[in-house]
């Protein structure tokens, strides 16, 4: 596991914490990881954290991020064997 991305110093915090709810979007092409990425968005409360699975890098180290920061959402992206797990937050 390494942390390959994250959107301020404080998201490293998200690592300790455990997902209310999991996007798993293995085997889904561009664009619909950050569509249903999104959508999950709309859904977090405050203190909620997201986990988004995927499998293929550029989705997890530039679409997810972009869609993330576009949203105002604080986000750590870790490479694990053969997947990333993106933890997504509402910033406090």
């Amino acid at each position: 596991m390494s942390v390959v991305a994250l959107s301020n110093t404080r998201s490293t915090s998200l690592l300790q914490k455990q997902p209310t709810v999991t996007l798993d979007t293995r085997g889904m092409i561009c664009p619909y990881p950050m569509i249903e990425t999104r959508k999950l968005s709309e859904r977090l409360g405050a203190g909620d954290v997201a986990e988004v699975l995927t499998d293929i890098e550029s989705t997890a180290k530039t679409s997810i991020p972009l869609v993330c920061d576009s949203l105002g959402l604080d986000y750590v992206v870790v490479e694990e064997e053969k997947f990333w797990r993106i933890k997504i937050a509402k910033k406090t």
